[in-house]
């Protein structure tokens, strides 16, 4: 099973829709460039984090004494979102716990 923290919806490369729709209400494009670019970023620090080896977690998933015993370096920022790379040994079960219904409900919501 493959863990992802990428919400499953295909977002397209908006650039190209002013071009073909004038009109386009300059708010919704904004909206839309704003998901674009989340979702490829998150996209990104997800397959560097898999290549590095670690998973990457959400903020919300840890402890805050557990926040603060990864190094900076390991801290990834999304947006207004925060991600901390970590192996599976060292998060605590309950985290993981966690990280799994958060896994599990970001693919629930995209069905």
């Amino acid at each position: 099973m493959m863990l992802s923290v990428v919400p499953v919806r295909q977002v397209r490369d908006p650039r190209q829709l002013l071009y073909h729709y004038p009109s386009l209400p300059a708010v919704r494009y904004a909206q839309l460039m704003q998901e674009y670019h989340h979702d490829s970023l998150l996209r990104l620090a997800e397959d560097l984090s898999r290549r590095l080896g670690y998973l990457l977690v959400p903020s919300s998933c840890l402890h805050w004494r557990k926040k603060q015993e990864i190094a900076i370096d390991r801290l990834v920022s999304v947006g207004k979102n925060t991600y901390y790379m970590l192996k599976r040994e060292e998060m605590p079960e309950k985290a993981y716990q966690k990280f799994l219904e958060y896994v599990e409900e970001l693919q629930d919501e995209a069905i």
